[in-house]
């Protein structure tokens, strides 16, 4: 089958539905260039090719070749002082030197800075030496036992001025992040309980049972997640854990026999009357493990854990990335393809192979199909670097295993 051929007012026709305007009397081929007005009044001009594949407006994505002096005129607004010359500037992906507004000397793109990146030193996220982060938990009375530092995302094990040993990552540490156990003594004025210390004693728990009528069989309490038996007060068996009786739960069969059916549908405790949102909860969870598996499938890896933890976050939290997204209101019936900003190939290929980094809420957006389609697995190496560098990772350290 031969190419299509298109005509002036067939790609007049697909500007008009996308909003444009064509100012362009004359089409010759797909390559050449057509001038156009946009939705938000911009002008610019682009070849019906890239226009098909999906590309728009230059100025409303940022991608424009600003003039020097708007380019100043951005960072002063942000209070900056620009340092470099107009020689320096070729183009938005051009490395500008500043000073911030608290005098720190860096360097930055203008995409970056447009989408919103700022002084790493500000935000905490330079790289620092061992000796530096040593001397900065010593400042504290802190005393740092890991004798290795890789980056602010590492856990580092630590002892407080209280000698309580903990581990904390450096960035919370630098944000402001201090020793848990201390904070829950100032807090309440006693010694949290440890993770392995059961806070009821065989006791107590067999005198709750016996408040309620029932009679506990099991002789050993281990914690409140450990079966025990028990006789309701209706004489049927069962198991329950401690942290389910507290909770108000009770013997599955006398609730049976209550409802006179199984405790199901709108009869169970945790049925959600809103169905359509229950069922873009289920979409969002299938989308997020979805990720998550063509992760590990591209490093030839099994899924050991929890969804949660090994991406770092939560659902709930992962919902809230996707309905906030500024794409989220314009997507026909809430249909969407999960889409890595930063695809998992350009990870592999400079050497990051870490789910939580790869996956991270802020590399995650939801698109169109359509859009994810033209999109493909194509970005800027540059680009990604200078994104994991705001995140104190070197990339090709981890490549040549440093």
């Amino acid at each position: 089958m031969g190419k299509r051929i298109y005509n002036l007012e067939q790609v007049k026709k697909s500007f008009e539905e996308n909003g444009y305007q064509l100012l362009s009397k004359e089409y010759i081929n797909n390559i050449t260039r057509l001038d156009f007005i946009c939705p938000n009044n911009h002008h610019g001009a682009i070849s019906w090719k890239n226009f098909k594949k999906g590309n728009r407006c230059q100025e409303c994505y940022g991608n424009k070749k600003y003039d020097f002096l708007k380019v100043k005129k951005i960072f002063e607004d942000a209070k900056y002082q620009l340092i470099s010359t107009e020689v320096d500037y070729e183009n938005n992906k051009s490395n500008l030197k500043f000073i911030c507004d608290q005098g720190h000397h860096g360097e930055m793109r203008l995409n970056g800075f447009l989408t919103g990146y700022r002084c790493i030193e500000c935000a905490g996220l330079q790289k620092y030496t061992y000796e530096e982060v040593k001397d900065f938990f010593e400042k504290e009375g802190y005393e740092l036992l890991s004798t290795e530092y890789q980056n602010t995302g590492s856990e580092l094990a630590v002892v407080c001025p209280m000698e309580h040993k903990y581990s904390v990552r450096f960035g919370s540490f630098v944000r402001g992040n201090r020793c848990q156990e201390c904070y829950h003594v100032n807090r309440t004025g006693k010694d949290r309980p440890l993770k392995d210390q059961p806070q009821h004693t065989y006791d107590t728990v067999k005198m709750a049972f016996e408040q309620r009528g029932y009679k506990l069989i099991s002789e050993e309490y281990i914690n409140k997640r450990s079966k025990l038996k028990f006789i309701c007060p209706s004489g049927h068996s069962g198991e329950i854990s401690f942290n389910s009786f507290n909770k108000g739960h009770e013997c599955k069969k006398c609730g049976y026999i209550s409802a006179g059916k199984k405790i199901s549908g709108k009869n169970h405790y945790c049925w959600e009357e809103d169905r359509e949102a229950l069922a873009n909860k289920k979409r969002h969870i299938a989308k997020c493990r979805a990720a998550l598996f063509n992760t590990l499938k591209a490093f030839g890896i099994k899924k050991k854990g929890r969804t949660e933890k090994l991406v770092g976050y939560s659902f709930e939290d992962f919902t809230h990335r996707m309905e906030t997204s500024f794409i989220w209101e314009s997507l026909e019936n809430r249909i969407y393809s999960l889409d890595h900003v930063f695809p998992i190939t350009a990870f592999i290929e400079i050497g990051i192979k870490d789910v939580k980094i790869i996956n991270s809420l802020k590399n995650l957006r939801p698109l169109s199909r359509h859009d994810n389609y033209v999109k493909n697995d194509e970005c800027e190496l540059e680009d990604l670097e200078m994104w994991l560098g705001l995140k104190g990772i070197e990339p090709y350290k981890t490549k040549l295993g440093i």
